[in-house]
């Protein structure tokens, strides 16, 4: 396995730590945050909120995940996320 980076080391740690049960069925979604108002200046970095184009990617991923977790009970459901505000505005 060829992975470079903490944060992609991260992810490969947690994801084979992850207990998955042969009775479980998990999915796993990933998903970036929606564009930023620092990114509409090719700024990297930095605490800013989500972009008139981040917010509608908000509502269509909500769209999405709505349909792909109809009748799944939420309490059953994690989300992780860091604390910038462009993650959370993206949840």
């Amino acid at each position: 396995m060829n992975v470079n980076g903490f944060i992609q080391s991260r992810m490969v740690e947690f994801l084979l730590n992850c207990n998955y049960s042969s009775n479980t069925q998990m999915k796993l979604y990933i998903t970036r945050h929606g564009q930023s108002v620092y990114n509409t200046f090719d700024k990297i970095g930095g605490d800013s909120g989500l972009s008139q184009k981040g917010q509608q990617y908000v509502i269509s991923l909500n769209q999405y995940l709505n349909e792909e977790l109809k009748g799944v009970n939420r309490s059953d459901i994690s989300v992780i996320s860091s604390q910038m505000k462009r993650t959370i505005q993206t949840k």
